[in-house]
């Protein structure tokens, strides 16, 4: 009997430029949303102006402080041969759970205004 095993895809992430380690999980959303201008007495739509925003939930395990306390300019998420760069982002929430032997779980929530996608 032959034996084979493929190695899944690593996913590595940079905050604002430094490796995150510890990374357990990440499930990214994009947002959508529209704003419709409309004329003033008749209510037809005019123009619609689209919102698009970013949203990147982590769960990590730390041993100390956390990168998400503090200020973030860009997070970089490489799977495979594929980097996505979301920049302008905002911590909206920060849970934090101790765990044995000093390590802190953390489940943090960031939204990001602008996201780039380079192919290697």
């Amino acid at each position: 009997m032959e034996l084979q095993l493929n190695k899944g895809g690593d996913l590595l992430l940079a905050v604002n430029g430094e490796p995150l380690g510890g990374v357990i999980s990440l499930e990214r959303r994009a947002l959508n949303n529209a704003d419709v201008i409309s004329e003033f007495l008749t209510d037809e739509p005019v123009a619609v102006l689209d919102r698009r925003r970013y949203e990147l939930t982590l769960t990590l395990r730390c041993a100390g402080e956390c990168v998400f306390e503090n200020e973030i300019e860009s997070i970089a998420v490489t799977e495979r041969r594929r980097t996505e760069i979301y920049t302008s982002c905002t911590v909206k929430q920060l849970k934090s759970k101790t765990a044995s032997r000093g390590w802190v779980e953390y489940a943090a929530v960031v939204e990001a205004k602008e996201r780039s996608v380079a192919d290697e």
